[in-house]
């Protein structure tokens, strides 16, 4: 039924972003020691970049803005 299939569409999105923050959760412990995360200003896709100190400059690959991030 139609209600079904929407009950279960949103469960599944639900699902989703919980996998999803897990599995970035996991991956900043896995690579704390040689990168950092940080998230794009514009459309807030979080970018893996390395760890050296300074000031880079930095295209997010899903809205390509061209921006500037201190590590």
């Amino acid at each position: 039924t139609r209600q079904r299939q929407r009950e279960n569409a949103r469960f599944l999105q639900i699902k989703r972003k919980l996998i999803r923050f897990f599995k970035l959760q996991k991956a900043k412990i896995r690579d704390r020691k040689t990168h950092v995360f940080k998230a794009c200003p514009i459309c807030k896709a979080v970018l893996r970049l390395p760890k050296t100190k300074g000031t880079h400059t930095v295209r997010c690959p899903r809205c390509q803005q061209v921006f500037d991030v201190k590590i």
